[in-house]
This record gives C-alpha cells, structure tokens and sequence, in this order.
C-alpha cells in the first residue's frame, strides 16, 4: 500500500526584509515511490588472473550488461546471482559476457551469459516464476554470432565452446533446453569399435578407435537418433531433442555413447 506524507502549508508568515515582503510558497510532500529491486551478478571467488573491464578482477566486483570477463590459464571465477537463482563457474582461458539481466514487470526474472570460448558450469535452483528463466548463449562459426542457447528451469549444466566455436552442452541433473540457431548440428559419439551406429536411420562409420564425428542438418522434428548395435544384436538408443536437450537411454548394454 502506497503511503502518503501530509500535505505541509505555511499560512500567515512572512518577512520583511529590506522593503520586500517574502512569503512563503506552500510546501507539499510527493508520494514516496516503491524503489525498483535492481539485479545483480557479483563475482564471489576469484584464482589466477582474471581480467575485468580491462583490469584485474576482484572479489565483490558486479558485472555490466555488455562487459566480458575472461580468465587465463590456470585461473577460476565464480560468479553468484542475486536471489539465490545460482552460481556460475567460470573455468581457465574462457570468454564470458553478461548479456542479460533483467526483471519484468510480471516479476520475472531473466538471466543469460554468452561464452564466446572456454567451459563454464551452471547450479541454478528453481524458480519460483513460471516465466523467470537462466540462459547460456554460445557463439557459432563466428565469433560474436550465437549459435544456441541451452536454458535451464533448475539444474546443474555445463557448456564448453572451443577456439572454432565447437560446442557440447551436459547436464548432471534436472533438464536442459537447447535451442539451435544454425541449421546444422554436430553430433560426437564413442563407441565400442565392433559396434554398429545408425544417425536418424543412416549408417555411419566410426575410425578404428569407435569415434565418430559428424555434421548434419537439423531435422524438420528437430530430434537426433543415434543407434548402436553390438555384434550380439543388443542396442542402445539415444534421442537428443534439439529443443529439449532430452537425453533418453532405452537401453543399455556394454556399448557407451556420447553425444
């Protein structure tokens, strides 16, 4: 409820100074008005050299919208949220830009980094808004362009881009959406050498050592298939929803996949 001061008038008084009279104008309080909760990302830890708007990073230091924080070898960031929405941990030699932080008018709250290159992880809680979300976005063949973003409503999620803007997303727990913005997907597997591996009904050949490296372009259902099937007929089937990042195992034998 909006409190208001009273309304304060001087009447009846004046002064008389060197011919001219003064006379008081009324004097009348203004609402007071909510203060707007602003957000924040401050950086609780720092080890090794950390460089922050082009000087060394420090403990209680909070991030710009726009500014990159970027660690070199051996060095480690960790970053808090406000609200206790997560921690973020920023690992050596990684580009990491805050690219949104915001607060809507529903309450929402909106939190996205963009990792031009290195790993950083993610331990977020679940939000108490249905439309509050925790975004990283990492860049595609070109340095400052996005090629995905992966979301998250609560989980603990990784995201690594190399110097050529390879990326791979893994999650320990919870669920990770991913959202494509390029047309093509690279899928990375390792499997047993002796193993068969089918992507989205086509076969495809691994090199000597059950790896397999490949790009291919996004289906219309959005969803990767990837088969293997050991020389006893027994297979494991992974389906990577691209707008999802749902990683379902069917079944499971002695062969492991990654992709």
């Amino acid at each position: 409820m909006k409190s208001y001061l009273a309304q304060v008038c001087l009447i009846g008084l004046s002064l008389v100074t060197g011919g001219w009279v003064v006379v008081p104008q009324p004097i009348i309080a203004q609402p007071t008005q909510p203060r707007e909760q602003q957000r924040w990302v401050e950086i609780r830890q720092v080890i090794g050299n950390v460089t922050y708007k082009g000087r060394p990073a420090q403990e209680d230091d909070r991030l710009e919208v726009g500014e990159v924080l970027s660690t070199d070898d051996n060095a480690i960031v960790v970053l808090v949220v406000d609200d206790g929405i997560g921690t973020i941990t920023v690992s050596e030699r990684t580009q990491v830009q805050l690219s949104n932080l915001e607060q809507l008018p529903s309450g929402a709250k909106t939190t996205q980094f963009f990792v031009k290159q290195g790993q950083i992880r993610a331990n977020t809680r679940k939000f108490n808004h249905p439309n509050s979300s925790f975004e990283i976005a990492f860049r595609g063949e070109d340095d400052d362009v996005k090629g995905g973003i992966a979301g998250t409503r609560g989980t603990d999620f990784g995201v690594a881009v190399g110097p050529t803007g390879k990326t791979g997303v893994s999650t320990r727990q919870g669920t990770v959406a991913l959202t494509a913005l390029e047309q093509n997907v690279r899928v990375v597997a390792e499997v047993d050498p002796l193993s068969l591996v089918f992507l989205n009904g086509q076969a495809v050949d691994t090199n000597p050592r059950g790896q397999l490296e490949t790009v291919v372009p996004i289906p219309d259902n959005s969803v990767i298939r990837l088969v293997v099937r050991s020389p006893l007929g027994t297979q494991q089937v992974y389906e990577l929803d691209l707008n999802s990042l749902l990683l379902q195992k069917t079944y499971s034998n002695l062969a492991k996949a990654k992709i």
